[in-house]
């Protein structure tokens, strides 16, 4: 073999090596793109990025370079070991006047090119009120359960101190058969229905103040509501009898 095929049979070993060096040396992102809200009048949106060590080597983390100074990330530490997991967490300043935000941040890792862009689309949404209780992230109800439709203000039931609408009697009439299954739909689309202006105990309007506000999940607020439902119900029977 001459000179010249060893040196060019070298660089070949030594490309393949570094390559394979450097293939291993990365880091393993669940997401990268993430998308999040902010609600009424707050300016801070806070998440973070995980990431794992799944090779053989120890990766050195470089530098964090947000998109704008409306950005800060941080990050404990810059060196993780194989098996070593991670997290980049991250707040942004949102203007009250901003409807939607798309930032992202660059992560710059040792032996790598190009860095990781970790992404984020930031929206915002009004905060509610009804019976003067807020109702923090929800969105009052605009659509049939059913068809998906816009609603029509004649066409409702009071189920539990709430207040759904329908867009037709048809639905109607499936919402007084089945007005759990009616709420079911309802949340699935994002949606929550109002407080109805009759028969609402006040003991009921604790309970829809404390889910509003994001003191108990909404399943359990159905669920103590009914309880109470059936407790007024008894005694109602008793005093009768």
């Amino acid at each position: 073999m001459s000179s010249t095929n060893k040196i060019q049979l070298m660089a070949l070993i030594v490309l393949a090596y570094s390559t394979l060096n450097l293939s291993a040396q990365s880091l393993t992102w669940p997401e990268v793109r993430l998308k999040g809200t902010v609600y009424g009048d707050n300016e801070i949106f806070r998440a973070s990025f995980k990431f794992s060590n799944d090779s053989h080597k120890k990766v050195k983390l470089l530098e964090l370079q947000p998109t704008c100074g409306c950005t800060l990330a941080t990050l404990q530490k810059m060196e993780y070991l194989p098996g070593e997991r991670g997290e980049i967490f991250f707040k942004v300043r949102v203007s009250k006047v901003v409807s939607t935000l798309s930032k992202s941040i660059k992560v710059y890792i040792e032996h790598k090119t190009k860095p990781v862009v970790l992404s984020f689309k930031i929206t915002r949404e009004k905060v509610f009120k009804e019976d003067g209780l807020t109702r923090k992230g929800v969105k009052l109800q605009v659509s049939c359960p059913y068809l998906r439709t816009p609603i029509k203000k004649e066409f409702y039931h009071d189920v539990q101190g709430m207040r759904i609408y329908t867009c037709c009697q048809p639905c109607l009439t499936k919402v007084r058969n089945k007005p759990q299954e009616a709420l079911r739909l309802l949340t699935q689309m994002g949606q929550y229905p109002e407080f109805s202006d009759e028969g609402s105990p006040r003991r009921i309007k604790v309970v829809m103040s404390m889910v509003y506000s994001g003191g108990i999940p909404f399943t359990l607020g159905l669920a103590l509501m009914w309880l109470i439902k059936n407790h007024q119900t008894k005694n109602h029977k008793n005093k009768e009898s």
